[in-house]
């Protein structure tokens, strides 16, 4: 899935083709973002997962520099819990199935142990086996009258 566009993107690029026309510390374009400009980048962060923890920063920032109370403060709020709420279930989400691949590497473990034990006693039998064929076919021999 590609990404939209951000709304600083064009600054960014602006500031690599024509240096000294913006800023060449990225803070100081993070610290211009205007609220708006902050909603805009963390609903655009906030549609891929990897980016929550930057969507959630954005609402934020949003939240700080709008004027309390307004609809946009309201908006990134509900916006961040959303995005806050959607991180945390992804880590829960994570973290069960890191415990789930330790389980079933662990399984894996004692399976790989106990077929080694089954490979040792198949081959022991084996051996038995052929010691056993071996002093059977003695005894036959012996008992067979010389022809």
């Amino acid at each position: 899935m590609v990404r939209p566009p951000l709304p600083f993107l064009p600054l960014l690029l602006l500031a690599l083709l024509l240096p000294g026309c913006v800023p060449r510390n990225p803070q100081a374009l993070l610290e211009e973002m205007t609220p708006a400009q902050h909603f805009e980048a963390g609903e655009a962060l906030a549609a891929y997962p990897e980016d929550l923890p930057l969507a959630i920063w954005h609402f934020s920032q949003c939240r700080l520099k709008a004027q309390p109370g307004s609809p946009l403060a309201t908006s990134a709020s509900l916006e961040q819990e959303k995005c806050t709420q959607a991180f945390l279930l992804q880590r829960e989400a994570g973290e069960r199935l890191s415990s789930q691949q330790q389980s079933q590497e662990e399984q894996l473990r004692l399976l790989r142990r106990r077929n080694a034990e089954l490979e040792g006693w198949v081959s022991r039998l084996n051996t038995e086996n052929l010691a056993l064929r071996q002093s059977l076919l003695k005894a036959q021999e012996r008992a067979l009258p010389p022809q």
